[in-house]
């Protein structure tokens, strides 16, 4: 055996390639270190290991010493363990970590072109309860009924009720308020059946008239609120439908809506209006008295700028969900104005309208892509 062992020492030694050092292994892209190919040379430190075991046999009574199975044992359990020396023996493999993959932000999208039950053509107005979501449609002038997963229940629009390329919708104490664009008005429906209730305001640019209405929302109070495009301003309402007061004013100003008026509004828990200045792509702030407060956003495609913002909503966590049209995504920011995060990019074409659920899912309208996306 020993002279077995002195023969491979001195092949080792002599060998080219028995201090040949493996390749350095190239780390995977989770971070672990692959295990050389099989047949890859075994390093210098390796013929040390073999060298100190020659010794310690040439010096051990035969009595003692190990068998050749023992020994090849001897030799893997050398290169395998750790050493007060540093070896360039295989590493055995490490556990894989998990990859993290992010969440998909989309959910499910429903909808297609058309004009059946259940299609859309250009939806403009989103809104959602707890077991339903209702979709004004700009070019087939409804509004539908559908469950949250898009199953059709009702539609209407005809009648007293006839909508013209109606936009922004809201709910209130089961009723929905439809922004009807070109009959100059509110259209109020029930909730349930799909009914119509009445209309508030008149064409018009004076007190309590509305000129392109392209939006609604309503506060805690029941009171209403509608961006009015044509007369650049946000008209308010009382809930007995009496005027209330205006916020806004055209140009480039502070509290100033440019060429295209304001798109979208929305008002939060504390009853703070918040309104998208869509030209000038940025969302102007009003406090509960309609007084200007400050604004934010800005042109632009990097996060926390927009490019023709329309409608807004408010999340469950209380931040301002914007419809950033012309950058195919969904903004959202704090109530102060910092920027959060943006949703839905690669999935939309024209973001025209956003509602939240009782989960914080975001329903999207689509308008180009005549569907509603859902996402997290």
């Amino acid at each position: 055996m020993l002279l077995l062992l002195i023969v491979l020492l001195a092949r080792c030694s002599t060998s080219p390639t028995a201090t040949t050092l493996a390749p350095t292994p190239t780390p995977t892209a989770n971070g672990s270190t692959p295990v050389p190919p099989e047949g890859t040379a075994i390093m210098s430190s390796g013929v040390a290991t073999l060298a100190a075991m020659a010794t310690r046999l040439a010096h051990t009574p035969d009595a003692e010493r190990p068998t050749e199975s023992a020994a090849s044992t001897a030799v893997i359990s050398a290169t395998a363990q750790p050493s007060d020396t540093p070896t360039a023996s295989v590493t055995p493999a490490a556990t894989p970590r998990p990859i993290s993959t992010p969440t998909l932000a989309r959910v499910f999208a429903f909808g297609r072109f058309g004009s059946g039950n259940g299609e859309f053509a250009a939806p403009s107005g989103i809104a959602v309860v707890a077991d339903a979501v209702f979709v004004a449609e700009r070019d087939n002038q409804r509004l539908q009924r559908l469950s949250l997963q898009g199953q059709f229940a009702w539609k209407t629009g005809g009648g007293a009720g006839d909508l013209n390329a109606p936009s922004g919708i809201a709910l209130f104490n089961n009723q929905v308020y439809v922004a009807d664009t070109n009959n100059r008005r509110v259209a109020v429906f029930n909730a349930s059946s799909g009914s119509f209730v009445k209309t508030i305001g008149v064409g018009g640019s004076d007190v309590d008239q509305l000129l392109a209405p392209v939006a609604v929302a309503l506060d805690s109070a029941g009171k209403l609120f509608v961006a009015d495009r044509g007369n650049f301003r946000v008209q308010v309402y009382e809930r007995n439908d009496a005027p209330l007061r205006m916020s806004g004013s055209g140009g480039g100003g502070a509290g100033q809506f440019g060429a295209l008026g304001p798109g979208g509004v929305v008002v939060d828990a504390k009853d703070i209006l918040y309104a998208s200045d869509t030209s000038n792509d940025r969302i102007l702030v009003f406090d509960f008295r309609g007084k200007f407060v400050f604004a934010f956003g800005g042109s632009g495609n990097e996060p926390g700028k927009l490019r023709q913002p329309t409608a807004l909503t408010v999340d469950r966590l209380g931040r301002i969900v914007v419809a950033d049209a012309r950058n195919k995504r969904v903004a959202v920011f704090n109530a102060d104005g910092t920027f959060v995060e943006n949703k839905g990019v690669g999935d939309l074409a024209e973001p025209s309208a956003v509602a939240v659920d009782a989960n914080n899912a975001l329903y999207v309208a689509d308008a180009k892509n005549h569907r509603v996306v859902v996402l997290r």
